[in-house]
């Protein structure tokens, strides 16, 4: 006969009837468990009541994960909270970037639709309190959605901003409408956010890429709204010059320039055989067609997923006026703002080069232009290097609105 707690295997039982290797404190598998490798019976770190606080901690701070897309490395809260219970300090002694929102400054993602003169269904994301001072108002790039922002917006309504994103057209929950796809109409479509949106006090303007051309779009088209509204301004990784295929005279950025060429020239030529190719590719290529498969909820789609319910056309209208674009000489109401305008990007931006950066603080002499972010590429605000830098550049813009100083702490140093 087998002792009391054994089976006819040999292997102990506890009496809740599980493996008494499955015990938060065994070092060891029991003996004869056949259930190996050994790994699966290793105490793990969330059997640690510590790192259930610090996990806690660390949503309180960030919110839910991001989307499976745009995981990347990034600092640790978690671990940062646990060597502060290790070290014996308290709330009071938390390190500066844990920021617990405050109760009810955090408010449900609304999701409305703004309607352009020329019919196009612009989705537009609101989050915060309505009744903010401080309203900041997020532009996305080429081929991306208002996700772009995910970050920045969390971080922006745990300090009791109120955020609005919205997907260009022709991108994310946006309709292409029935004006041809330009960068100037791009800017036509942010005022109408602008004024769809009502802010009650100052409003911070921030564009990405293609979202900082439409800024300067808005302001060389109507540059009266700057004037009247006079905002504060973040050009992240933008031009105000037309878009080259290569980023820059080495044998690598030839290389990025043939390879973008040959799928931008059969865009913009031959769109109805590209739809038909698009449908062909898997479906979460990024440029796959597969309108079928949108997914209408009330948040922003993933980047991934920007034109997959959007024909061929419009884009290829929209990269036609991108190498035609210009607003040099034209930004004279963005000047007059003098160092309420800051201009940020990369290090390693392959898309938006270094020359055109100091070529638009060459418009804007009195702008702030930032030391480029080490290793940073061009998609800053989510970039595992420069997304902090931008969400700090935000958050200060929005706190010398409300004060109505200049920005605490941000260096002006000409750093390009």
């Amino acid at each position: 006969m087998n002792p009391p707690g054994v089976n006819a295997l040999g292997v102990r039982r506890t009496r809740a009837g599980g493996h008494e290797c499955d015990r938060p404190d065994a070092r060891a598998p029991c003996r004869g468990c056949p259930r190996q490798p050994l790994a699966r019976h290793q105490p793990q770190a969330d059997h640690r009541p510590a790192f259930g606080v610090a996990m806690a901690i660390e949503t309180a701070v960030t919110g839910p994960a991001p989307h499976e897309h745009d995981v990347r490395p990034t600092i640790s809260l978690h671990r940062q909270a646990e060597h502060a219970r290790r070290s014996g300090r308290g709330r009071a002694d938390r390190p500066n970037n844990l920021v617990v929102p405050r109760r009810g400054a955090m408010r449900q993602l609304e999701r409305t639709t703004v309607v352009t003169d020329d019919g196009a269904h612009l989705a537009v994301y609101t989050e915060g309190d309505p009744s903010a001072s401080v309203t900041a108002i997020l532009s996305h790039g080429f081929l991306m959605t208002a996700d772009t922002w995910r970050r920045q917006a969390r971080h922006l309504t745990a300090r009791g901003y109120r955020v609005v994103r919205y997907d260009q057209r022709a991108h994310g929950h946006s309709t292409p409408g029935n004006a041809i796809t330009t960068v100037e109409r791009l800017g036509v479509d942010l005022a109408h956010v602008i004024a769809a949106a009502n802010p009650i006090g100052p409003i911070v303007l921030a564009g990405h890429s293609l979202g900082g051309m439409t800024l300067l779009a808005l302001a060389a088209g109507q540059p009266q709204l700057i004037l009247d509204h006079r905002p504060r301004v973040a050009l992240v990784s933008t031009s105000c010059t037309r878009a080259n295929f290569a980023p820059g005279n080495r044998p690598l950025n030839w290389a990025k320039g043939i390879s973008r060429a040959m799928y931008a020239y059969p865009t913009c030529w031959l769109p109805s055989t590209a739809d038909r190719l698009r449908r062909r590719l898997p479906p979460d290529h990024l440029w796959a067609l597969r309108p079928d498969r949108v997914r209408h909820t009330g948040t922003p789609p993933p980047c991934r997923e920007a034109i997959h319910g959007t024909h061929t056309e419009p884009i290829a209208d929209l990269w036609r006026s991108l190498r035609e674009y210009d607003t040099t000489d034209a930004l004279h109401a963005l000047a007059s703002l003098a160092d309420h305008v800051e201009i940020l990007t990369g290090e390693c931006d392959d898309m938006i080069p270094l020359s055109k950066t100091r070529q638009l603080a060459r418009e804007l002499p009195l702008a702030r232009l930032h030391t480029p972010v080490p290793q940073a590429r061009h998609r800053l605000p989510a970039d595992k290097y420069g997304h902090a830098v931008v969400t700090a550049v935000l958050g200060r813009m929005c706190e010398a609105s409300l004060h109505g100083h200049a920005p605490i702490g941000i260096s002006g140093v000409r750093g390009c």
